[in-house]
Order: C-alpha cells, then structure tokens, then sequence
C-alpha cells in the first residue's frame, strides 16, 4: 500500500509523523542522533566514571587485528573527529587483563577461568570468528553475567569493515555505557513516575520450559531512567497462549509498588491474558496495557519518498479501530544535519491497546514507544526498531533458558 492511497478517504488509515526525537549531551546539548551528540558534545555525565576497567580477550589469529582496532577505541581517529576515549568520555581507560584462546579447550571453559577472578566492575570485550560466536553467544554472555560482568562482543567480520573508525566509537560508547556511564538521555522526558513494563517470551531448543523476561523502566523524575530485569520459568503445559499466571505477576507488581510510580504502561508481546488483566485490576495503579506485535505482514510504501522507504516515526492509524495503529520505528530518517535513506519496506511494529484506564491517546503510546527506542546505549543509529522494553525483556528471558540461576540488576546487564 502507498502513502498517496493512505490519504484517499475510501481508505479507513489515518496517517501522522511523529517527531524524531531529540537527545541530550554534555553541557544541555542537543542532537537527534547519538553518534553526532556522542562526537560533537560527549556522553550526557561526562567524566562521572572516573576508570573504566576493561579485560580483552581474544581467538589467537586475531590478535593483530584487534591490536589496530582497540588503539582506535583507545586513541581515537582524526578522520572522524573521535578524539579517543579518555577525552571523548572522560574516563580513563585501563585493560586489565588481555588473553588469547588457542583453541585448544572448549571456549566456555577457557571463558571461565577467564573472568573468575576479575576485579569487581570490570567490562569484558570479547572478539571472536563469526561462527564461533554465532554458536556460542548466548552461553558466553549468562556466563559473564553470572559472574557479575557485563560484556561486549566483537565479530570478525565486524573488525574488516570499511567505516572501523566508527564502530570504533560505537564499541567505545557501550564500553562507557557497560560501566555505569549514562551516554545521553532524552531532551523531552517520558512523563514523571511512570513506570514502564517490557513483558516477552523464549522458548530454548529443547521445548521443555517457557521463560518470560520482564523489564521496568521508572522515569522517576521525568529525566533519568531507572531500568531492571528479571526473569523465570513458566509451565508451558498452561493453555491460552503466552501470558504470566495471575499469582506471579501480581507478586512482581506488589515489589514495583514500592517505586510508588503514578502509572504503569506495559508493552507486551503476544496478546494480554484475563489473568495478567486481573492482577492489574487488583494492583489498582492506573494503567493502560500494549500489545506490540512485531511479526505481522503489513508493509508500506512510499511513491514520493526516495527510493520509496517511508519514514521513521511514521503512525498508521487504523480509523475503523481507534485502539490499533502501526507504528514505523525504521526507514529514512529526517535528522538537522543528514537525512539517511533505506532500501525497501521496513517492518512495522502493530500497536494494540487491549486496557486503557489512563488519559493517553494511541499518538501518546506511539511517542513513548519511539522514544524508548533511543535509550539503548548499545548502539550509536539513529533508527533501532525495537523499544528496549520488549528488546531486553526478550534477552531477559532468553538468558534465563540459558541458565535460570542467572540475575539482573539493571538493563546494561542485558546489553
């Protein structure tokens, strides 16, 4: 469908863009998007982590590459403007420790002994061949979470690509991120005390438990966010599809009670159960319930945009059902200094409210959700399409399959 038969009236869409919107940096600076607010202005809290602790480790063959690649996260590259990480950051940075595997044992065994004796706070950087990190992903980060350090992993192919300098600033921004450094925050807050839920589900290979991953992010007091997870196991012989048994989610939510938010607003991922309604009911916080479906068959198309990509924070509404619309959080993007253009149709996010008791609009939900796309810190593009409610609420639970011993204190921890 174009967005010229999206105007024709015989068609029941209504069709709005929603500002792109604005981050902050250091000293109250402003920009759309994080890579250029990151270069120009620095991280938001600059020099509030006075050392970042780093341990590198390594496949044996990619040792000389990896030498050329840390000295641009490290010392920076004029070509780009990145002045390295202490000045752009104002953390110094120290590696601990720096090991190569040989191959020779299992990688999750040599992982291990690894980290187990790191010092508290240290962020490990993992560079690996494409294939073996592939396989292995998902073990190696709930190993490194189980012992308390947050990771960021590099692919090989990665460190052959054309724009290294880059994602040299990109590896350097998660780095200060996985540190406690909060790298930039929203210019227009999400409403104060509100407190936002990410409910989704993972199934491992085996099929023999469904996991459900929850992440709450309370923007006490309409400037910095506070963000957690947590995650368990679910029966999956339950019927009535993907959903949180009433007595569990009703006990989630007393704890999240103490934050004394004023609202709740969840964005869950398959359709909302009479059972989590109910424990909502019960919690008797106002709130409003999202389902975010994100595999759905809807494309759109724009005949006067170039090459035809809608544009980023594009909302469909659907006029026939006030409570449904979709949500484009990919496409080109309109920012103040370069507009970025995509090829073909991007996905959409389908928005349903399936409870409301609040006084918000679908447009209201929608400006929420595009903004909840731009605090992943793990990521310096302008356009990410999931919000890091559902994003990391899915990674919560996908860790957990992995090992359910595994805990999270706060959304880095995820990233």
């Amino acid at each position: 469908m174009t967005w010229s038969k999206l105007r024709d009236r015989s068609i029941l869409f209504d069709p709005i863009l929603i500002e792109e919107p604005f981050l902050e940096f250091k000293n109250g600076i402003t920009y759309r998007g994080p890579r250029r607010g990151i270069l120009n202005a620095g991280p938001y809290d600059f020099s509030a982590v006075p050392e970042s602790k780093i341990c590198l480790l390594y496949e044996f063959s990619l040792a000389a590459t990896l030498e050329k690649f840390w000295s641009l996260v490290d010392n920076g590259d004029p070509s780009m403007k990145y002045r390295g990480y202490t000045n752009t950051f104002g953390s110094n940075l120290r590696v601990v420790k720096k090991e190569a595997w040989d191959r020779t044992s299992k990688i999750d065994t040599w992982f291990t002994s690894m980290i187990q004796d790191l010092e508290k706070r240290t962020m490990v950087l993992l560079c690996l061949p494409d294939d073996v990190l592939k396989n292995n992903y998902l073990a190696l980060k709930t190993i490194c979470r189980m012992s308390g350090h947050r990771i960021q992993f590099l692919r090989e192919s990665t460190l052959g690509r054309a724009a290294i300098g880059y994602i040299a600033l990109a590896v350097a921004t998660a780095i200060y991120a996985k540190v406690d450094g909060n790298p930039w925050r929203l210019r227009d807050p999400l409403p104060p005390s509100a407190l936002y839920l990410g409910i989704a589900f993972a199934r491992p290979m085996d099929n023999t438990k469904i996991y459900y991953g929850i992440v709450d992010i309370f923007d006490r007091y309409g400037k910095l966010v506070e963000a957690h997870a947590r995650a368990y196991p679910l029966d999956n012989a339950q019927s009535g599809g993907l959903f949180i048994p009433h007595d569990s989610l009703l006990e989630i939510l007393q704890t999240l009670k103490s934050l004394n938010p004023l609202f709740i607003i969840v964005h869950k991922s398959s359709s909302v159960h009479s059972q989590e309604k109910h424990a909502f009911e019960e919690i008797r916080i106002p709130n409003a319930i999202l389902h975010l479906e994100t595999n759905n068959p809807y494309r759109l198309y724009d005949i006067s945009g170039e090459r035809m990509s809608v544009f980023r924070g594009l909302l469909v509404k659907d006029t026939d059902n006030p409570r449904r619309a979709m949500l484009y959080t990919t496409g080109n993007v309109n920012d103040t200094f370069v507009e970025m253009h995509r090829l073909g149709t991007p996905r959409t996010i389908e928005i349903n409210i399936e409870s409301n008791n609040l006084q918000m609009t679908i447009e209201q939900f929608a400006e929420q959700i595009l903004k909840l796309t731009k605090l992943d810190w793990n990521s310096l593009h302008t356009e990410i399409r999931l919000p890091i409610t559902l994003k990391y609420a899915n990674r919560a639970a996908q860790m957990t399959s992995a090992n359910p011993a595994v805990k999270f204190y706060d959304i880095r921890d995820l990233m």
